[in-house]
């Protein structure tokens, strides 16, 4: 009889099969490639890129002040 709760922890998990441990180096390498490209420059270059989408779309935005809004219908 097993005594200990931390030796039933033990028996209940089980090695990762090749495949699992494949998948799981592989998506390892995709976050820290994605990681990577995180930079100071990057963040900048997208801050100035979504400035200027919201600018280009400015004439399409509607007055708020105006309209009556209601978070619960």
């Amino acid at each position: 009889m097993i005594s200990s709760s931390e030796e039933r922890k033990k028996i209940l998990i089980v090695e990762e099969s090749p495949k699992t441990l494949r998948a799981r180096e592989k998506l390892k390498k995709q976050l820290d490639d994605f990681e990577k490209k995180i930079t100071p420059q990057a963040l900048e270059k997208k801050t100035i890129e979504i400035q200027r989408w919201i600018a280009r779309h400015a004439s399409n935005r509607v007055a708020l002040k105006t309209k009556n809004i209601s978070i619960v219908d």
